[in-house]
């Protein structure tokens, strides 16, 4: 079927919007030691394994966010490669550029936005898209796959005729992908694996035995990763060391993060039950099975993230990318008023509302750090010592800055000359200065 000009336009916003905002988004926190410039980014990853960070998203994070150029390239294909994946798992077949696929595109996109308070960060943001969302695509993608083979008893990977060499690769770069979200994974697989062995007395896949197999090489590589333990003792723990204490701290600290930034998903999925119930008898089993395997998934994870030394929204993003899913599965076949025209375009107006606005933030947020930037560099030029008449200020809207923006760079330089930030240590670092402050 053709598609409406309403659509194509509204995609084509979207896609342009993605565009600009990888070409603009601001410099953020850790982006700034990427001021220096190019270095191999081989060499870097190699010292990352062993002293900072060992998961293999690094190695992109530290390639791509050299290079003003690569960031949009980078933004788009990560966007369009990571709705283009929850289209193939909320409907089991892939995306076709056509009318009705079209809308329940644009219908995902919106409401994953929506539901994710802290979008921008996640897709635009190089440290947290390179090391999380993109290779969260990898994992979910996985666990997609044997959800699937379970359910649906559907093998994928023997229709794509996948390489074995090429699976083992994939598997090893999806176990190097997050120490959070993998074994969360691998134990779906596990458990799925038994079942079918006890209830049908068969062994699983051979391909998806294959890809299973280096997906835990690969975890295996991460997690006895010396970097870890580095980590592991820059936040003052033991590692491999069960603090009962600090565990049930971050429990404390999932939920406040789920009420200020996951509300609407946190309601959403506690209303789930009731609609479920609601319309039993328009869901098909077998996709209800989906939602709950999915569901289960998605806790699972968060079960495993409250470990974590470090935690921030980024660290439950793979859950709520599992429970957004259960919920589009939902939705995808009950409610008849998602299929109306006036909430099509509903919609495309939120989506061309949203975009184009999370564009304006970034060029505004751009010009603020190009005019700190240049007034550094001007005053340079006289003395060593730079005080600024303000520092960073990325501010645009109250409403949709979280939305867009990790942070409002406003407490990035301070008035204190004697002691230093991370951004100023990498300020007076690659511009040479004795010290930095505002007035």
């Amino acid at each position: 079927m053709k598609i409406s000009i309403f659509d194509a336009f509204t995609l084509g916003i979207v896609f342009c919007s993605v565009l600009f905002c990888g070409f603009f988004y601001p410099v953020l926190r850790d982006q700034f030691y990427y001021l220096a410039g190019y270095t191999n980014p081989f060499v870097e990853y190699y010292h990352s394994y062993w002293q900072t960070n060992p998961r293999i998203g690094q190695f992109f994070s530290n390639l791509v966010g050299r290079s003003r150029y690569l960031q949009p390239i980078f933004s788009v294909l990560l966007f369009a490669s990571f709705f283009g994946l929850i289209y193939l798992v909320v409907f089991r077949r892939n995306f076709e550029f056509q009318k009705i696929p079209v809308k329940k595109f644009l219908f995902l996109i919106a409401g994953f936005v929506l539901l994710i308070n802290y979008f921008g960060e996640m897709f635009f943001y190089i440290p947290y898209s390179g090391n999380y969302t993109f290779t969260h695509i990898f994992s979910f993608g996985y666990l997609f796959l044997i959800i699937d083979e379970f359910v649906y008893k559907k093998a994928w990977l023997d229709e794509m005729m996948v390489q074995k060499w090429l699976l083992i690769l994939i598997g090893i770069f999806t176990g190097l992908g997050n120490e959070h979200t993998v074994p969360a994974v691998i134990g779906m697989y596990l458990f799925f694996s038994v079942v079918k062995y006890l209830k049908w007395r068969k062994l699983p896949n051979k391909k998806l035995f294959i890809l299973s197999a280096a997906v835990i090489f690969g975890y295996l590589l991460l997690f006895f990763a010396p970097a870890n333990a580095v980590r592991f003792q820059a936040a003052g723990e033991e590692p491999f060391h069960f603090d009962f204490a600090r565990y049930f701290e971050n429990w404390n600290m999932i939920f406040k993060i789920d009420y200020y930034y996951n509300f609407g998903l946190a309601s959403l999925l506690v209303l789930m039950p009731f609609l479920v119930y609601f319309f039993r008898n328009k869901l098909v089993q077998k996709e209800l099975y989906r939602m709950i395997w999915f569901s289960i998934a998605g806790i699972l994870s968060l079960i495993i993230a409250a470990y974590s030394p470090f935690f921030g929204t980024r660290v439950l993003f793979f859950s709520n990318i599992c429970l957004i899913v259960s919920v589009f599965i939902f939705f995808s076949q009950n409610v008849v008023f998602f299929k109306t025209g006036i909430f099509q375009i509903m919609v495309n107006v939120f989506l061309l509302i949203f975009f184009v606005f999370a564009a304006v933030i970034s060029i505004h947020a751009h010009k603020n750090f190009e005019r700190v930037t240049s007034e550094i560099e001007t005053q340079r030029k006289k003395s060593p010592d730079v005080v600024l008449e303000s520092g960073f200020n990325y501010r645009f809207s109250k409403y949709l800055d979280r939305k867009v923006l990790l942070e409002t760079g406003e407490d990035y330089i301070d008035r204190d000359p004697t002691k230093d930030t991370s951004v100023e240590k990498n300020l007076k670092n690659y511009y040479r200065l004795k010290t930095i402050s505002i007035k």
